[in-house]
């Protein structure tokens, strides 16, 4: 966002709450969060799902730990209550994002291809996506065009300032810098523009000296912990779902604003392993850790009362050699009956990444509980909502008919699944709405309770579908950026 405003006659400053280190720096020292002495605000979770979540404070931010996976939302995904009768419909539709979709994937540099029919582009992805790899093909042969390639934010070739990928399968840190970051993609740019500024250490805490539907300020603590106000003519808050709403809490908002903090949800996903009776997974034998996906039980009628599913293809093991050779002796077997057992059953298992949707919850919500004096952060307490039938049952479902339609080729057998709270999509807690009464943001992601403070983060999704939220997060940013472009 802050790219598409250089060129106008605007300062652009740009608050780091995190330190900056070089990408050499985070390799060598092998760290991903590297200011947890500067961790910000504190959270009591009495939801169904474990903290601390998944977090950096650091120039770059969450991308320097992401998996690159970016898929867009699907079209549907946007009018959730017109089409299925349940949750909210978004105030856009896909049509209007769909220009913006594609200037994300081109700045992210997204490698994918083969599934406008089901993420429809107006221009292809910037690069050809990863080869598919050998569970991958047998993925393909039994779902034919409902299986397509993963979108990644990855290089399949030189990109910009990216090689290609390597395949070292480390993704969180990437070791090739192959993997779409902020810090080495965007930021060097910025740097080098004499009306962008950018200040690392600086904690955002809350608005304040409001006058005439405004905020004149923010008020913020440096690294050291003193007090320092910002002055600015138009803000955006661009942190994760629940960071970007303590700030808003912690702001005395005016009391016709109740939503703020309400409708958190998150991503809930399946973790499965199987075994194919038939042909090979080969473990480890993709380009990538993730390659490919099943697209065909993400929409349809069924979502009015059972949740979608976005299956993601590992190429990881799913459990190491090891645990097959202790399978193999507790039953019994030993010496060359032992090796065969334990290599026939490592070389054909594999695993899936299985994302689920869920009804975001009024009742479900991120609140201050206190406020620390002696710094001035806030404790936030995150009042998730537990699994509802509507996501259960499409576990259920995807579960079922994965296996008979892979049977009817190939036949597998699970080995275990677990349900996994969250993939560390925090969504929901400023949530975008056609009208005051319904949410926090309008259309533009401008506060309706404010006309010169912006959001633009995952807080806004009103719905989340069941695919990765980072791209129309970016989409979401390019929209906006154009939009202050145009108003400046």
């Amino acid at each position: 966002m802050a790219k598409q405003l250089l060129g106008k006659d605007l300062h652009v400053l740009i608050l780091e709450r995190g330190a900056y280190l070089s990408y050499y720096d985070h390799l060598s020292k092998g760290i991903q969060n590297p200011s947890p002495t500067h961790a910000g605000h504190e959270l009591l979770d009495i939801g169904p799902r474990p903290v601390p979540y998944n977090k950096v404070f650091a120039v770059g931010g969450a991308t320097l730990i992401w998996g690159g996976v970016s898929p867009r939302m699907l079209p549907n995904d946007f009018q959730m209550k017109t089409l299925y009768g349940v949750a909210e419909d978004w105030p856009i539709f896909y049509d209007d994002l769909e220009p913006f979709y594609c200037e994300a994937e081109k700045e992210l540099g997204v490698s994918g291809g083969h599934n406008e029919h089901i993420w429809p582009h107006s221009i292809p992805y910037p690069l050809p996506p990863f080869n598919p790899s050998p569970i991958d093909r047998v993925f393909k042969e039994v779902y034919q065009e409902h299986f397509c390639p993963l979108p990644l934010a990855k290089a399949t070739g030189p990109y910009r300032d990216k090689i290609p990928c390597s395949g070292y399968g480390k993704c969180r840190l990437c070791p090739t810098n192959s993997k779409y970051t902020t810090l080495t993609s965007h930021i060097p740019t910025l740097q080098d523009q004499d009306n962008v500024e950018i200040i690392c250490g600086y904690r955002a805490l809350r608005f304040m000296k409001r006058s005439g539907g405004r905020f004149d300020a923010l008020e913020c603590l440096d690294d050291k912990g003193n007090a320092v106000i910002v002055q600015a003519k138009t803000f955006v808050v661009a942190a994760n779902g629940v960071e970007s709403v303590l700030i808003l809490l912690a702001s005395n908002l005016p009391s016709h604003s109740p939503l703020i903090g309400a409708y958190f949800f998150e991503h809930p996903y399946v973790y499965a392993a199987f075994s194919l009776e038939g042909a090979q997974a080969l473990p480890w034998h993709g380009e990538t850790i993730s390659t490919g996906c099943v697209t065909k039980y993400m929409d349809g009628g069924f979502r009015s009362h059972t949740s979608g599913a976005f299956i993601n293809i590992n190429n990881t093991e799913a459990r190491p050699v090891g645990f097959f050779v202790e399978r193999a002796l507790n039953e019994g077997l030993r010496g060359q009956r032992l090796r065969e057992y334990v290599h026939h059953q490592y070389r054909h298992h594999f695993s899936l990444s299985i994302l689920l949707e869920v009804i975001p919850e009024v009742e479900s919500r991120v609140s201050i509980t206190k406020t620390k004096t002696f710094n001035r952060s806030v404790i936030g307490q995150v009042a998730g909502q537990p699994f509802r039938e509507y996501t259960l049952r499409g576990k259920e479902r995807v579960l079922a008919l994965l296996q008979e339609e892979m049977g009817a080729l190939t036949p597998i057998k699970p080995i275990f699944s677990e349900l996994i709270p969250s993939a560390d999509h925090l969504m929901g807690t400023c949530r975008m709405s056609s009208t005051p009464e319904k949410g926090v943001v309008d259309k533009n992601l401008r506060l309706w309770c404010a006309d010169n403070v912006y959001v633009v983060s995952s807080a806004v999704f009103p719905t989340g579908g069941m695919c990765h939220a980072t791209l129309t997060i970016a989409a979401l940013a390019c929209r906006l950026g154009t939009r202050l472009r145009d108003l400046h």
